[in-house]
């Protein structure tokens, strides 16, 4: 019976693990596609770079202060950018209803924005 219930718990962990999905949000001349996007916990947001000089900022006000929960650049060295949506990013990055939009910095003023 132990054996049994090791093994049954061991499958569940990893049941647990292999949900995790990973969004690719690609960047189009001077937008993100899809722009909007929805993720569970675990999930990984990976944005792909298409072309020009860009970066992923999170927030909504266009200004990269240092309070973002993510920064990240999308250009020809940084062609990918990743964030993982996992229990210890969302503890540390709280926002309210678990909405992180996001935005890129140098294209703000045309509506670059996720």
């Amino acid at each position: 019976m132990k054996r049994n219930l090791t093994s049954l718990l061991t499958l569940l962990l990893l049941a647990g693990v292999g949900r995790a999905d990973t969004v690719i949000v690609t960047q189009v001349n001077l937008s993100f596609s899809p722009q909007n996007i929805t993720v569970d916990v675990g999930d990984t947001v990976r944005w792909i770079h298409t072309g020009g000089q860009h970066d992923v900022v999170e927030g909504t006000d266009g200004t990269v202060d240092g309070d973002e929960a993510f920064f990240g650049l999308l250009n020809t060295v940084s062609t990918t950018f990743e964030v993982v949506f996992d229990p210890a990013f969302l503890a540390a990055n709280p926002r309210a209803g678990d909405r992180y939009d996001y935005f890129c910095s140098p294209h703000f003023g045309v509506g670059m924005v996720g």
